[in-house]
C-alpha cells in the first residue's frame, strides 16, 4: 500500500485503523458547511467550507476559521474537547485545491493546503500541514 507522504513506510498496523474503503458519492462530495481541520504540527484547528468553485477534480475549496469552545469538561493538559461555532466575521482563511489530495479514507480527505496570491487569485500549494475535509477538531499543544 502507497504511504501518505512518499517518503517514510509507517507500521502497517497504522493502515487496519484508516483502512482505505470506497467512499458512496455522497460521501466523496465536498460541500458548503462541511466541517474541517488545519493540522500544522502538534496543533489542529477547527473550520468549516465556506466556498467550493470549478469542476469536480479541479475544484478549489475556501475554509473559515470557526470559534471552538470548550466544554465544561474539557482537559487543556489532556483531553480537549470543544463546540465549534462557524465564525463568519474571521479573517482567517485556507485554500485547497482537489488536486492536491493525499488520501481518501472512510470519514474524510486528507489534502495539502494552499496559499493564496491576492494580486493573482492564484493558489500555490504550501510545503507544510494538512486539511482534512470531513472531519472537524481542534487541539493546541499545551506545551508543559
Amino acid at each position: 500500500m502507497k504511504n501518505i507522504n512518499n517518503k517514510i513506510d509507517l507500521d502497517k498496523d497504522y493502515y487496519l485503523n484508516y483502512e482505505e474503503l470506497p467512499l458512496t458519492a455522497e460521501e466523496d462530495d465536498i460541500k458548503v458547511g462541511m466541517g474541517a481541520t488545519y493540522s500544522i504540527g502538534s496543533d489542529s484547528y477547527a473550520f468549516t467550507v465556506v466556498e467550493v468553485k470549478g469542476k469536480v477534480g479541479k475544484r478549489q475549496v475556501t475554509l473559515q476559521k470557526d470559534n471552538a469552545v470548550p466544554t465544561k469538561d474539557s482537559d487543556y493538559y489532556g483531553h480537549q474537547k470543544h463546540l465549534f461555532v462557524p465564525n463568519q466575521e474571521t479573517d482567517w482563511f485556507e485554500y485547497v485545491q482537489e488536486r492536491d489530495l493525499i488520501r481518501k479514507v472512510r470519514s474524510h480527505r486528507t489534502y495539502n493546503p494552499s496559499n493564496l496570491n491576492k494580486k493573482t487569485g492564484r493558489l500555490r500549494k504550501q510545503g507544510f500541514g494538512f486539511v482534512y475535509i470531513g472531519e472537524r477538531s481542534e487541539y493546541k499543544d499545551p506545551h508543559r
